[in-house]
């Protein structure tokens, strides 16, 4: 499994790119500093969240992660 920083160059790496929510809503995000900010949403999520959601890999999906945080 590659090392979390790793993970977090590739999510960097694709910052402003458009994608898709299971409900084929549009998406895109930017990053300041260690906080990525979601267009469709009006909070960020740290980049610690996304370390621990790390750690937990292989999840079944998104309501794994948001009822341990």
């Amino acid at each position: 499994m590659a090392s979390f920083e790793n993970v977090w160059r590739r999510i960097r790496a694709h910052e402003g790119e458009t994608f898709y929510t299971i409900q084929q809503r549009e998406f895109t995000y930017s990053i300041k500093k260690d906080q990525l900010f979601p267009s469709r949403t009006v909070y960020c999520i740290a980049k610690s969240n996304f370390k621990i959601a790390y750690r937990m890999v292989p999840i079944d999906g998104p309501g794994i992660i948001a009822s341990t945080l």
